[in-house]
């Protein structure tokens, strides 16, 4: 992966924790601490989570079929 596309990944969980944070009155919770989210955050947390595996990668497989050119 890109230095671009990796910072790109990291901003995007790091915006997620910290909008985790801020919904149950802390700061830096982990991906797993979902305590105190009603269970539509859930949902969201779980399908923004897999957007974000997705999007990793199909960026890995898009690097890996420029780098076999």
């Amino acid at each position: 992966m890109s230095d671009r596309m990796n910072q790109e990944f990291e901003n995007a969980w790091h915006t997620l924790l910290d909008a985790i944070g801020e919904a149950q009155g802390t700061t830096s919770p982990g991906i797993m601490e979902l305590e105190g989210l009603t269970v539509d955050q859930r949902l969201k947390v779980a399908e923004i989570s897999a957007l974000l595996s997705i999007s990793n990668e199909l960026s890995r497989l898009k690097v890996s079929k420029l780098q076999a050119r």
